[in-house]
């Protein structure tokens, strides 16, 4: 019995050690009027079997993917668009550098559109941003232009 109550606290251990990080910050951003919106922010590591982490060459740097995603909501916590940069970092302890960032960005209402997708990464930062328009019989009530930025430390820490 002894034995499985180890496992079980060592299972449990090394998921915590293993899950991926996660972030999220909530702020209220714009009121159209007709309904409140706020934005959620999360930031997660992605884990990747492809990506083990560590490099294959001997320059001691290390890999590592991560999303930032700001969702904009309704008063009643519906999401109505979102914008994630997904992004590839390298470090070593002493610098870090972006190697690759993607954009994602999606209406999950009838009301909005988005568009005007674009990403970018310089030293150790991954951009995306897109535009979220909202229609009301054809006619734009409101337009977001949102540009979100994934740093990494030297440290690997995803900000």
């Amino acid at each position: 019995m002894k034995i499985i109550k180890k496992l079980i606290t060592a299972t449990l251990l090394l998921s915590l050690i293993l899950l991926p990080q996660l972030q999220t910050k909530a702020s209220t951003i714009k009121d159209t009027g007709d309904e409140s919106i706020h934005c959620i922010t999360v930031i997660e590591e992605i884990p990747s079997s492809t990506n083990p982490g560590i490099s294959l060459y001997s320059t001691g740097s290390t890999t590592k993917t991560g999303s930032k995603t700001v969702y904009y909501k309704n008063a009643d916590n519906e999401t109505l668009w979102y914008v994630r940069v997904t992004a590839t970092f390298s470090y070593n302890g002493t610098t870090s550098t972006c190697k690759s960032a993607y954009v994602t960005a999606n209406s999950k209402s009838s009301y909005w559109k988005v568009s005007n997708k674009r990403s970018s990464y310089i030293d150790n930062q991954g951009t995306a941003s897109a535009t979220g328009k909202k229609y009301l019989f054809g006619v734009v009530t409101s337009t977001i232009n949102r540009s979100i930025t994934l740093s990494c430390s030297r440290y690997g820490a995803l900000s």
